[in-house]
């Protein structure tokens, strides 16, 4: 297990694609919410279909930038954020949205789940993280657990952070 306990809370996914996260934390946690933030209307109507299918009932998509989900991103526990910016999004409007983030995850105790590293993420931007904002949450990795078709090294590369 990665995440602390989400029992009764909200858990947003930035850039949701095909969904992957959405429904791995319906089948795998006791989040009360589970919410896909994602652009692309395609991958939207992919995600409602499969949440249709399978009866997701926690499970919303939105089709929407995250840069006007303001409210969203202040009320969540959770927020995923998996190579989100990096491969689709200009430097200027990758930018944009980590000011949106920065601007509206600062309630204690939010969860950040990233891949790569907020400062890799950063990095490529010349940017840094704003001060006292998030404290790294140190996790272990029971390789034994994995199981084979799993991508080890992609697990190594998950980042959990609490906002302070």
């Amino acid at each position: 297990k990665i995440l602390p306990p989400i029992s009764n809370k909200i858990l947003v996914d930035v850039g949701s694609r095909l969904g992957c996260v959405l429904y791995a934390a319906a089948e795998y946690t006791n989040a009360s919410k589970i919410i896909g933030v994602e652009l692309n209307p395609d991958f939207c109507a992919l995600q409602n279909s499969i949440i249709e299918q399978y009866s997701y009932d926690k499970i919303e998509v939105i089709q929407a930038d995250i840069r006007t989900q303001e409210q969203l991103l202040r009320s969540s526990d959770v927020i995923v954020l998996n190579n989100v910016f990096e491969h689709f999004l200009s430097q200027e409007d990758q930018a944009k949205c980590w000011d949106v983030i920065f601007g509206n995850v600062k309630r204690k105790g939010q969860v950040i789940v990233t891949v790569p590293s907020l400062q890799e993420s950063l990095d490529e931007l010349n940017g840094r993280l704003p001060d006292n904002w998030v404290s790294e949450i140190e996790w272990q990795l029971d390789e034994e657990l994995v199981p084979d078709e799993c991508d080890l090294e992609s697990l190594k590369s998950v980042h959990l952070y609490q906002v302070m």
